[in-house]
């Protein structure tokens, strides 16, 4: 397991995909999957890392359910997604690791946290939520424009997701509409505006799921 902790570091360190704060965050959500997993408080420290670097926001917006054509009404729900914050990533890498070094690093971290309060944030949004078999959940969010857009969605393994963009007007801008665990979309609006960002989950069983928007 030590080897494969190190190889995906190392990924993480050289991946010239993720240097945006987006990228990184999104990044940094699946590290934080991966040290959870893993009992891994390296990759916990990376993440941890990366969300103070970038201080993405946590959403605040409100949402809604509905029911999809054909959903059971009885269907259960489950608890929304957890939502890691770089703080609780420090503490649980501190309770896996004896190791001096590491424990220098989470204690620089932490010290860098504090710091990281005072500064710009970064226009990265993350959020958490979960949606019932054959349900829809949506939110409306302000997207700038001319500027470049991006949700993505991180469900868990199995989950069959589809990620829809909608105008104010309620015109379909893009979406993935092929499902699956993981969505990723990109548009440029021609003004400022609110959009609407629907995640439906197409799968028999209720799903829980990240999202990281800019």
């Amino acid at each position: 397991m030590r080897l494969l902790s190190v190889a995906l570091l190392l990924l993480v360190l050289l991946a010239p995909a993720v240097a945006e704060p987006f990228g990184e965050v999104v990044l940094a959500e699946q590290l934080a999957d991966y040290g959870i997993e893993k009992q891994d408080p390296e990759a916990l420290l990376v993440a941890a890392k990366i969300l103070i670097a970038n201080r993405a926001a946590v959403f605040q917006g409100e949402g809604r359910e509905e029911a999809d054509e054909g959903a059971d009404p009885r269907a259960s729900a489950v608890e929304k997604a957890p939502l890691y914050r770089a703080e609780a990533l420090l503490d649980r890498a501190g309770e896996l690791t004896t190791n001096p070094e590491l424990r220098t690093r989470i204690e620089a971290l932490r010290k860098e946290l504090e710091r990281a309060g005072k500064s710009p944030r970064s226009g990265v949004v993350r959020g958490s939520q979960s949606v019932r078999s054959r349900h829809r959940w949506s939110t409306e969010v302000e997207f700038v424009g001319q500027e470049k857009a991006q949700v993505e969605v991180l469900g868990e393994p199995g989950a069959e997701l589809q990620l829809l963009i909608y105008d104010e007007d309620g015109q379909w801008i893009t979406g993935k509409k092929e499902s699956g665990p993981r969505c990723h979309v990109s548009w440029k609006a021609a003004r400022d505006g609110l959009f609407k960002v629907v995640v439906r989950n197409r799968g028999a069983e209720p799903a829980r799921f990240r999202f990281v928007l800019q």
